[in-house]
């Protein structure tokens, strides 16, 4: 792609497409476009790119058809392909569309989404960087790669940008299915640099699948003209809800754990009167509170009851009521997809049922662990945990408890940890969706669309919350308690030095396409800041 206003090439010639097929039991079998062999047809701006002859890097011929149409609309090139699948393989990834960056390219600065918004100012100096992988474990002699997926955390829009100041090059995907999405800056070889996107759809023999909505445009102006691209998309299908005043003008929380998850009662709920006056001094009204049930924070997922070693029930609901009679605000705590293997629910419940399944019919683990004085839990005491799958309406029902715990106690608000990143996979055909479930975050964001309603319907109304930014689910919350807010400076002694902060999750790009998201700044930690 050449920029004529600017006289800037971004783009070098490079195959569009690759494509990974199994033969037999070769599971990553890559299958190239040979360039000189397509078959080109131009109509006015749209043309069509027809591949019927690849070869693997085996030497093999599959009967695999390929077709790579697209259209130029002012300064966007719109691209899709479509694959035919007459083989006995099954055609797993779709790398698509290929960008080879030219040297101008790799000096100007990448914007990707990762976490709400990462900038590498200059993509050559970042190259250490690619390394998703392992000397031993992956193919990194033949491409180096960082990977983010969307929709998710680590790729909050589907989308990329490069920026001089000027100008640049934007690269999003508008595909509305919104099946996961991987983002690829990858090193060749043969040291070219480029970026591309990988979905996996998984063509069976005799099928055929298309995937659409890649957009690639040399744009005039500063980065906002790229991002401003993004927006027009995802007002085709975002949400825009009204945020409470609450929420809207808050000026932050005290966000603190009840209960340790080895035991320690760090605060009893008699104590909310006294953790008020303490906030308000600095002009914070709001609790937000961690480990406030039995097994305390991040332990016994979902069993959701007022610990009795910090006062019980009746005493957390009558000192929410102080708080609130002091002109404060409690938001209550849960996790919205951690299962605790050694919880009740998992153990003689539906825990089993509902968890995710990866490929191979095996739990997909997290683990967590904290630790006080001591050595022992802090090397061997992590807490074992699955995840559920969203498409389980039980799932639903276990959430909506802790919605209706909040409203009982009388909180303001409720908060769902995790529900912004992406999801495991799942693959148990016994939860009713397709399997692979590339499309689960579709399910998680009708989760969490009706766990806002849910709250919303309670009298009075509970503001809402979850974790992570991503568009799909950010548009079904009131806030977002980003991973990185913003307040992790990289030049920590910068006020030594006379320099200015440095921060490398400013989440700029995500605020600007998305100006009606509250966003918190987690990395306020503690005092020592």
């Amino acid at each position: 792609m050449f920029d004529r206003r600017r006289n800037i090439e971004y783009v070098k010639p490079h195959e569009l497409w690759r494509l990974i097929i199994n033969e037999d039991e070769s599971l990553e079998v890559e299958l190239k476009a040979d360039n000189s062999r397509a078959e080109v047809t131009l109509n006015q701006n749209c043309f069509n790119i027809r591949f019927s002859d690849p070869t693997t890097h085996t030497g093999n011929k599959p009967d695999i058809v390929v077709v790579v149409k697209g259209s130029i609309d002012g300064e966007d090139v719109k691209f899709e392909i479509e694959i035919e699948n007459n083989s006995h393989c099954i055609i797993r990834e779709c790398h698509f569309p290929i960008i080879e960056l030219s040297g101008t390219a790799r000096q100007m600065a990448l914007h990707n989404s990762n976490l709400g918004g990462c900038v590498w100012q200059c993509l050559d100096n970042h190259l250490e960087e690619l390394n998703d992988g392992s000397p031993y474990k992956g193919m990194d002699y033949i491409y180096r790669r960082k990977i983010y997926t969307y929709p998710g955390a680590s790729a909050s829009t589907n989308s990329f940008a490069l920026a001089d100041g000027s100008g640049g090059l934007y690269f999003g995907c508008h595909d509305s299915s919104l099946n996961y999405t991987n983002h690829i800056i990858e090193m060749e070889l043969n040291s070219n640099l480029n970026l591309l996107m990988v979905q996996c759809p998984f063509i069976n023999p005799g099928e055929r699948a298309g995937i659409s909505g890649f957009n690639l445009s040399a744009y005039q102006g500063s980065w906002h003209k790229a991002a401003d691209k993004y927006r027009a998309w995802a007002e085709s299908w975002y949400e825009f809800k009204a945020v409470p005043d609450a929420i809207r003008h808050m000026q932050g929380w005290q966000r603190l754990i009840m209960r340790a998850q080895y035991g320690e009662n760090f605060f009893t709920f008699s104590q909310l009167p006294r953790i008020f006056d303490d906030g308000i001094k600095a002009g914070i009204d709001t609790l937000f509170m961690f480990g406030w049930h039995q097994g305390g924070h991040d332990c016994d997922y979902p069993a959701y009851i007022p610990s009795e070693e910090l006062g019980g029930t009746e005493e957390l609901k009558n000192n929410i009521s102080k708080f609130k009679e002091r002109g404060g605000k409690v938001i209550l705590y849960a996790n919205g997809q951690l299962i605790d293997k050694n919880s009740d629910y998992y153990l003689n419940g539906k825990g089993r049922e509902v968890s995710i399944k990866d490929h191979r019919g095996n739990e997909p683990l997290q683990f967590y662990g904290f630790s006080g004085r001591g050595v022992f839990n802090r090397k061997y005491g992590n807490r074992t945990f699955v995840t559920a799958c969203p498409c389980c309406t039980d799932w639903h029902e276990q959430l909506k408890k802790v919605i209706d715990m909040a409203s009982s106690l009388g909180c303001d608000g409720v908060f769902f940890d995790q529900l912004g990143a992406e999801s495991s996979l799942c693959c148990d055909p016994a939860h009713g969706h397709p399997v692979p479930h590339f499309g689960i975050m579709n399910d998680r964001r009708d989760m969490v669309a009706k766990l806002y309603r849910y709250a919303e319907s309670m009298n009075p109304p509970l503001h809402f919350g979850i974790e992570h930014i991503s568009d799909i689910t950010a548009q079904h919350s009131h806030y977002i308690h980003a991973m990185a807010g913003g307040s992790a400076v990289v030049n920590k002694k910068y006020l030594e030095k006379g320099e200015k902060p440095v921060v490398m999750f400013d989440l700029s790009w995500f605020r600007y396409i998305f100006p009606e998201v509250v966003i918190s700044n987690r990395e306020i930690r503690d005092g020592e800041d």
